[in-house]
């Protein structure tokens, strides 16, 4: 999954049980930047794999 922004939120769906601790935020990234997120395929949860990558742009 990727997404462009200045500002990516990430909030835990409601799946009848609480969040864990730290699992969602808020993160600051450039226009026009790649952010990469892997989904675990058992809990489908995500993980981060890269913010704001932009290193497209200097192509």
């Amino acid at each position: 999954m990727a997404l462009a922004g200045v500002q990516h939120l990430r909030r835990h769906p409601s799946r009848g049980h609480a969040p864990r601790r730290g699992s969602g935020g808020c993160f600051r990234a450039p226009s026009g930047s790649i952010t990469t997120l892997r989904e675990d395929d058992y809990f489908h949860g995500h993980q981060l794999v890269s913010l704001g990558d932009t290193r497209h742009l200097d192509a």
